[in-house]
């Protein structure tokens, strides 16, 4: 049955060769940790920590500032070291981002002096990369120690005969490769190369571990479990293990081998039964303690680290997590800081982590590389499923003219690298529990390579599934994969990829996941320009997708494309932008690039609008109603666990109306069902707010109303007159002497630069791809009518006091048209200071910093300067523009104020002395937004028809047609400013 789950000390000795040949090196991994010392651990064990006897401090960070240079000597030596120019650079960190225009297949060389202390000495030395883009050279004291190739895997080099006691020099030659396997450079658009991750300098005895696997294998009623160390010692025969195991409160656990002598260098295994241990799983992520200590003629070390107790196991169509169903809420994660590139630290591997936590995701995929361990150590600890993928990456499928096509999946001479890299990522991070499934690659064309890879994999870790996409290149007779992979499923199940088709988001006798599904908008360049509700309205995809995916048995989950936006910020002027970097379908306005702003939070780690939906369509704590219309002093709420191993009775449910408030006593709803919530309220109560909490952490939150008591809204009034001119000018003829409505213009798109032929506001239209092959128009008193192919389009205007009122019908067919918007637009005078609104929304509940709230009061000039490279000071909504998107341009209005509000209720401009209202009808679909124009000019856009047809990659679309008897009215009041909405 189970399951590694610790992988301490890695694999001595093992050749990854640099092309036809390569350099030896001993790649060793000594986890993280010792308590102290081992004699003292008898109370609960401390953080993680490693320790060698006698050595003061035996890992090193060699992070910092080095040398570097853009053109090495010919021929390296000491001499000619001296004599090149070298500047200052950040280690780790990309070379591009910090201004050095490297190109592919060139050579770039680092220099750093670092100190051996006097008390490594005796021991083995070794110099640990854990990433390095993509090939690597290293130099110690003028001798080559070894080299590596890969640029996110953790390597180890032996340079115990290469050191001296004090300084010493270290070379590290890097070249970012144009074939490289993994294309990292490809979707970042710009080179990557350089030392991405931390560089250490360790010491050990030269007796030690080269291995330490740890298993657990619960019994049949996963109650009580096996627990193994498997192990292999490396030096002298003689060695002695001590071993202690504390439980997640920190209490010892009773071993009954917990000490053993090793007199044989070969594999051994140490077996403990553990009665009834605390099991793991992302809903409750209980870690235990492990301690050990190695003791030999040569030296003593310790370690330790904290491993989970949990099995996966793959049933029929199932994915199990000791022994039942998971559903897999995910989302795919880059590597990314806006000005540190492709590379993480310590405190954006936490943001990850608690954000991802916090927006309802239980499963990362490391997209499209192996992440840092420490990236893994908190989803061990914060609870989150991870698929762990090696670098191979579009290999014969669609990387662009800037990479080298060939066909690496069946070149041998690309075995070694494909293997090499692979093996590193399953030796160093076998052990975590979070790391459920094992991906070969993301979007390649099967292979030799692959088929070796995924032989390899099962050999070395059986007891995890191994994952493969693209699934529709394999033929029939091979066998890569134990999940079957996906990619980016219509919204209504269905996907058809290469040979592999699917309905219902499954396929029988398989478990099927889609781990790259509805993708955030980005690709839709133009609308994400001026228009950021799209990424609201995008929640409506995720969904509809996931509540599909959730109650369909076989259906195992799916990961969102992407956790984070994938835009790097270049520093200005660098040479070679649009080059032989910066070279994209889409044309980049700025040295901002990448492929585009995916994520659900931006590389500033700021939630977007994405975040939101994200968190509610993934609530494990799902409700069904928005209403109630019976009012009794009892009310049930319909309900659905949409945890896999949490009951309602773990978590808090807090209740509030306007009366009284409380939290929900007994509420018991096991994982997976459904049932209902009972709530007191009390005559009168007008609605319930609901919030669910599991331990400290909000899950999710709902209003739910309990009767109509919103009165109509009535802005008239008999006092203040509309005035419209000749020139179809809008006055408030008590009040301003200035215009407050310009003039209107159509926008069909072939009537875009017409006047308006009558001054009255008219119809406007956008449609995508729209091809208006004839149109007219004309005007009679307060109609004007437009003939647009077959079809009759009339807006009449009427104005009562202070009400003008919109009246747009179409009589008629117009063909060929994918709705985008219907609806009005006005020009106003530009004398409005704040914007405030009222809506309904998708969700019942929405923050109010968040793009999408349901009300909300905005200053219209309450925007924050945005620097290049500099983090921004305000919440994202506020921003006025994208680096990525809009260049160096400053549009004049935050993002909150420009997109579409959908369903308002009310939505008001507001001046000095006056202001523009419009309500809403009494079918909520009504949307406005307001722009300022290329000339300038503000606009009021009013819309009763409202789509994203170009979102695309399998998201909801509301696939609108323009119906022949189409009708609507929009209503606006001017009136003096009053009292505040």
């Amino acid at each position: 049955m189970n399951l590694n789950l610790i992988w301490l000390t890695k694999l001595a000795g093992r050749r990854f060769p640099l092309s036809q040949s390569g350099i030896k090196g001993d790649l060793f991994i000594l986890v993280l940790s010792f308590v102290a010392s081992f004699s003292s651990c008898t109370d609960k064990p401390g953080p993680s920590s490693y320790s060698v006897e006698g050595v003061a401090k035996a890992e090193i960070l060699l992070n910092g500032a080095w040398d570097f240079t853009l053109t090495p000597p010919e021929t390296y030596s000491a001499e000619t070291m001296a004599k090149t120019h070298w500047q200052k650079v950040k280690v780790p960190g990309g070379l591009m981002m910090q201004g050095f225009p490297i190109r592919h297949d060139s050579t770039y060389l680092y220099k750093k002096q670092f100190e051996v202390p006097a008390d490594f000495m005796g021991h083995k030395i070794l110099l640990r990369f854990d990433g390095v883009y993509s090939e690597a050279k290293v130099w110690v004291n003028s001798h080559l120690a070894g080299d590596h190739l890969g640029g996110f895997t953790r390597w180890e080099l032996d340079v115990t005969d290469r050191v001296n006691k004090g300084t010493n020099e270290l070379w590290v030659e890097v070249k970012d490769r144009w074939d490289d396997i993994s294309w990292a450079s490809g979707y970042a658009k710009h080179q990557i190369g350089g030392i991405l991750r931390d560089v250490t300098l360790r010491a050990i005895p030269k007796s030690h571990l080269s291995h330490f696997y740890v298993e657990t294998n619960f019994d049949d009623a996963y109650q009580n479990a096996e627990l193994t160390f498997d192990i292999e010692p490396v030096g002298t025969k003689d060695l002695a293990l001590d071993f202690q195991l504390f439980d997640p409160k920190g209490n010892p656990v009773l071993l009954g081998s917990g000490q053993i002598e090793i007199t044989a260098r070969s594999k051994q295994q140490v077996k403990n039964t553990i009665v009834s241990p605390i099991k793991w799983d992302a809903e409750h992520p209980n870690l235990y303690w492990l301690i050990v200590k190695v003791s030999s003629p040569g030296g003593t070390y310790s370690f330790s680290e904290q491993i989970g107790f949990r099995e996966i196991e793959v049933i029929d169509d199932q994915l199990m997590v000791n022994g039942s169903p998971v559903k897999l809420r995910g989302a795919n994660r880059h590597d990314i800081h806006p000005t540190l590139g492709r590379m993480t630290t310590r405190t954006l591997d936490s943001l990850d982590v608690m954000l991802a936590k916090e927006a309802n995701i239980n499963w990362i995929r490391t997209s499209h590389y192996p992440p840092s361990d420490y990236f893994l150590q908190l989803c061990d600890r914060e609870g989150i499923y991870v698929e762990d993928e090696t670098a191979v990456c579009f290999v014969q499928t669609y990387r662009d003219e800037n990479y080298k096509p060939d066909a690496f999946h069946n070149d041998p001479a690309y075995t070694d690298w494909f293997l090499g890299q692979m093996e590193e990522m399953v030796h160093w991070h076998r052990n975590h529990p979070s790391v459920i499934i094992w991906s070969i690659g993301n979007e390649n064309s099967y292979g030799t390579n692959f088929q070796k890879s995924y032989d390899r994999i099962k050999e070395l870790d059986p007891s995890r599934p191994a994952i493969f996409s693209f699934p529709g290149t394999v033929p029939d007779s091979a066998k890569v994969y134990d999940i079957l992979s996906i990619h980016y499923v219509n919204y209504d199940g269905t996907r058809s990829e290469w040979t592999k088709s699917i309905t219902n988001f499954s396929e029988p006798g398989i478990p099927t996941v889609h781990d790259e599904y509805a993708h955030v908008a980005c690709y839709n360049v133009e609308t994400l320009r001026e228009d950021a509700n799209v990424r609201v309205f995008w929640a409506e995809s995720i969904d509809r997708m996931w509540s599909s995916i959730f109650n369909t048995k076989g259906a195992l989950g799916a990961s969102i494309w992407c956790f984070v936006d994938e835009t790097f910020m270049i520093p200005e002027n660098t040479p070679g932008y649009k080059e032989w970097w910066g070279r994209h379908h889409y044309d980049f306005p700025f040295y901002t690039v990448g492929y585009g702003e995916w994520g659900i939070i931006d590389t500033w780690r700021r939630k977007k609008p994405e975040f939101w939906g994200t968190k509610k369509a993934y609530s494990p704590a799902k409700l069904f109603i928005d209403s109630i219309k019976t009012i009794e002093n009892l009310v049930t709420i319909p309900a659905q666990n949409r945890f896999d191993h949490t009951d309602f009775s773990e978590l808090t449910i807090n209740y509030r109306t306007h009366q009284s408030e409380g939290t929900l006593p007994g509420v018991s709803l096991r994982p997976h069902e459904y049932g209902s919530i009972p709530v007191p309220i009390n005559q009168g109560d007008e609605f319930i707010e609901l919030d669910f909490y599991k331990g400290n952490r909000l899950i999710d939150t709902y209003f739910i109303a309990l009767a109509n008591h919103d009165d109509p809204v009535d802005f008239s009034n008999d006092e203040v007159k509309a005035q419209v001119n000749p020139g179809g000018q809008v006055f408030m003829g008590d009040v301003s002497s200035k215009p407050i409505i310009k003039h209107a213009k159509p926008l069909t798109s072939t009537l875009s630069d017409q006047k308006s032929p009558g001054g009255v506001p008219l119809f406007f239209n956008w449609m995508d791809n729209a091809k208006v092959e004839s149109a007219s128009s004309g005007t009679n008193g307060s109609v004007t009518t437009y003939k647009i192919q077959d079809a009759y389009v009339k807006l009449r205007t009427s104005i009562s006091g202070n009400e003008i009122t919109f009246d747009l019908s179409i009589d008629g067919t117009i063909t060929d048209q994918a709705v985008r918007e219907i609806g009005i637009e006005l020009s106003l005078v530009d004398m409005f200071d704040s914007l405030s609104w009222e809506r309904g929304g998708y969700w019942t509940k929405y923050p109010g910093y968040d793009l999408g709230a349901l009300k909300g009061k905005i200053l219209l000039n309450d925007a924050n300067e945005q620097v290049y490279r500099q983090q921004p000071g305000q919440n994202w909504a506020m921003d006025t523009k994208s680096f990525y998107y809009h260049g160096n341009a400053t549009p004049p209005l935050p993002y909150r104020t420009t997109s579409y509000k959908e369903n308002i209720k009310t939505y008001s401009l507001l001046g000095e002395d006056f202001q523009i209202s419009v309500v809403g009808n009494d079918s909520n679909e009504t949307s406005a937004r307001i722009f300022y124009d290329e000339h300038g000019e503000l606009k009021l856009r009013l819309v009763s028809m409202l789509d994203y047809p170009n979102l695309a990659w399998g998201n909801y679309m509301r696939n609108l047609d323009v119906p022949d008897d189409y009708s609507a009215q929009f209503k606006l009041y001017l009136e003096k400013r009053g009292a505040e909405l």
